[in-house]
């Protein structure tokens, strides 16, 4: 007997990529995980994220995966942005130096994936809930951080 060739998956071109896996399994427990970027390692103190899926099947964990790796890309982003002063901070008379962006990245890290896990929201949405969580946490944005330019700029 000769199997018979899937078409659809013959059809795809054969570049050699793979889709990068986020997923891994420990002690019969899935877990999201991803590698923290080198340049952003000494900020956040940590190699790699991690964060339990137990308790979901092999299909919703893939999913939930693929979603919390695109949260991580948008929180590396967000982070490259606040140390290259792209976004500023103010805390008081105390303005952007590298231990309060520290103190703000590991809040950011807990409220970030926290908020990703437990409301299974958008990478948009966190970011419209950030100058929420920056008031209650003692920080804030200066100036026009979430405003809105008007035509005359």
């Amino acid at each position: 007997m000769f199997s018979q060739a899937n078409p659809r998956r013959d059809s795809l071109p054969r570049t050699g990529y793979r889709r990068a896996s986020y997923l891994t399994t420990h002690r019969q427990v899935r877990y999201f995980r991803i590698t923290v970027p080198h340049h952003l390692q000494s900020l956040l103190g940590k190699k790699e994220i991690r964060r339990s899926l137990d308790g979901l099947d092999s299909r919703m964990a893939r999913s939930k995966a693929m979603r919390l790796s695109v949260i991580a890309q948008t929180f590396f982003a967000f982070l490259d942005d606040m140390q290259d002063g792209r976004i500023r901070f103010a805390h008081g008379d105390i303005s952007q130096h590298t231990e309060n962006i520290r103190k703000i990245a590991h809040s950011l890290d807990t409220f970030w994936f926290d908020a990703a896990m437990r409301e299974n929201l958008s990478p948009v949405a966190l970011v419209l809930r950030l100058p929420v969580f920056l008031k209650d946490t003692g920080w804030e944005a200066e100036d026009t951080f979430f405003t809105r330019r008007s035509d005359a700029d």
